[in-house]
């Protein structure tokens, strides 16, 4: 599965300064290389349930499967709990998955983005980004694909 989603809208006409011009909308999320360990632990949990399955232990099979797809469904959560979403004049960081929390940040106020990543997150491709705004600094970590959310950024900074 892919850390961006594509949308294109075109502006109706009358609207904006280039009626035809796409809008595009990027959104980004944690990345799941963070949660490596959690990921381990689901797949010998799937492994046991097989084995106790093959054994005829079905109580087992039962509980060490059905931990792993809780424990499962509980990563997603969490790795889709924080999300950025780029169009082309914002920038929203979004967190929370009872109580959701939004910021939205205009990318004109954008004076810096730095990405901080070590040779083994370049090649998992995800890394910190720090954002620096008139209004504050914001820093974004473990996030998937930050080369492409500094370039979206980067075209909209104050030379």
């Amino acid at each position: 599965m892919k850390a961006t989603e594509l949308t294109l809208a075109v502006t109706p006409l009358g609207q904006g300064s280039n009626p035809c011009r796409p809008v595009i909308k990027m959104k980004f999320h944690i990345s799941r290389w963070n949660y490596w360990w959690a990921y381990l632990i689901v797949t010998v949990l799937v492994l046991l349930a097989i084995w106790f399955s093959d054994k005829a232990y079905d109580r087992a099979s039962w509980i060490s499967g059905g931990v792993a797809l809780i424990l499962f469904l509980i990563l997603e959560l969490l790795i889709r709990s924080e999300r950025v979403i780029v169009d082309g004049e914002n920038l929203e960081l979004r967190q929370g998955l009872l109580s959701k929390e939004s910021t939205r940040i205009s990318c004109k106020s954008v004076s810096n983005v730095s990405v901080s990543q070590s040779f083994l997150q370049r090649l998992l491709r995800y890394g910190d980004l720090e954002i620096r705004t008139t209004a504050g600094d914001y820093v974004l970590r473990s996030f998937e694909e930050p080369g492409k959310i500094e370039r979206a950024l980067s075209k909209h900074l104050k030379h």
